[in-house]
């Protein structure tokens, strides 16, 4: 077995360097996916999701409300991301209201199934069968 020459050393330090830029890069997207992960961030602060949505609303809402008529494509790429951005915003909070309401109703219907079968194990007399039975 021939002894390693200097450039193939410079390859093989080369290789491992690569190697862990990559990983370093892999570590640092899973953070910033994390980060920008928009439902996780609205979960967190639904109050300030629903208000983005409202202030995106009414901006939009104010821009786009010229009474002239537009030339087809006279909109441009700024209106189609402040629409694309607006419908993400608008689908947001529907999410958002979905989930709460969902929550919601869930707890109700808990305690409502609770509710019944406590009472219908309290209101049952055994001295009113009798009673019944006519």
């Amino acid at each position: 077995m021939e002894p390693r020459s200097d450039p193939d050393r410079q390859i093989e330090d080369a290789r491992a360097s690569l190697v862990e830029h990559i990983g370093e890069l892999g570590r640092r997207f899973k953070v910033a996916r994390a980060r920008l992960d928009i439902s996780a961030q609205i979960a967190a602060r639904p109050l300030l999701a629903v208000g983005a949505a409202l202030a995106l609303g009414a901006l939009l809402g104010l821009r786009g409300g010229s009474r002239r008529e537009r030339e087809p494509g006279e909109g441009g790429l700024g209106s189609a991301v402040m629409a694309g951005l607006a419908a993400l915003a608008v689908r947001a909070a529907k999410e958002l209201a979905m989930r709460g309401a969902t929550e919601a109703a869930r707890h109700w219907w808990e305690q409502h199934q609770q509710a019944s079968a406590s009472e219908a194990r309290t209101s049952y007399d055994p001295h009113m069968e009798p009673f019944l039975r006519h």
